[in-house]
């Protein structure tokens, strides 16, 4: 039996997919089927994976062209340079800068300065950019992918350090950070949702718990007497900015 399946996706199709807790997803493609996905330029793909949804693909051998094969295997290897949680290297310095059309430049530098670090925001915009070019809602779908993404990296690198952490000071400020973080992808996962739903009312609701729940992971690095050290204190600033660009970018939806 050979299938063959073709998706074509318009220009300047917006997709976004939500895929809510405890899910599972199972897609098993047979052997010699045809697949052609054509995605045009222009075209904006957002995919949430909440926590504990489980996504399992399985793909035949001979379905995959080699030369798809052998670019998979460098996307692959690719992967592997960038950190799992924010320790490390901020993902997105290793992106290409994208120039913006001057709309769009008006749009970013309206939002950024109205943050604590104009070149943090508008680094973040542009590398994330589709063919230079945002609405108010563009951006918006780009802070809230951002924030998501950086609240749910930190979460899972806040639970690692508190495997491995022994003085008592930093690891109760740790369960404090845990707790904060886990507040700020939660309202980010819903806040998204709504988003895709065009409920923007309804995502700034979400979102808006998100800056006093990250704002006590920095006060608890305050104390007296304070932790040793601070492992987040990067990690701490950009979340907040994030924050504060999906918040000012939402609100200018008009």
């Amino acid at each position: 039996m050979h299938t063959s399946i073709s998706l074509v996706i318009p220009k300047d199709t917006y997709i976004s997919l939500v895929i809510s807790s405890d899910t599972r997803i199972s897609l098993v493609i047979p052997s010699d089927t045809r697949i052609s996905l054509v995605i045009p330029k222009d075209t904006r793909i957002s995919l949430v994976n909440l926590k504990d949804a489980h996504i399992s693909l399985e793909i035949s051998k001979d379905t995959v062209p080699a030369r798809m094969e052998k670019w998979l295997a460098t996307r692959a290897v690719h992967a592997l340079d960038f950190p799992r949680y924010g320790s490390g290297p901020s993902r997105l310095r290793r992106m290409a800068y994208v120039r913006a059309d001057s709309g769009t430049e008006d749009r970013i530098n309206r939002i950024c300065r109205q943050m604590e670090e104009f070149a943090f925001c508008s680094q973040t915009f542009h590398q994330s950019l589709k063919g230079g070019s945002a609405d108010y809602i563009g951006l918006t779908g780009i802070a809230n992918n951002q924030a998501y993404t950086k609240a749910t990296s930190t979460f899972g690198y806040v639970e690692e350090l508190l495997r491995s952490v022994s003085d008592p000071t930093l690891k109760n400020a740790l369960i404090v950070c845990e707790n904060a973080y886990k507040v700020v992808k939660d309202a980010f996962g819903e806040g998204i949702q709504s988003f895709a739903q065009r409920d923007y009312r309804g995502m700034l609701n979400a979102e808006r718990i998100a800056p006093r729940a990250q704002a006590s992971c920095t006060s608890i690095f305050s104390t007296t007497p304070p932790p040793k050290q601070n492992p987040l204190s990067q990690i701490n600033r950009e979340m907040r900015i994030l924050i504060a660009m999906a918040i000012v970018s939402g609100s200018s939806i008009g």
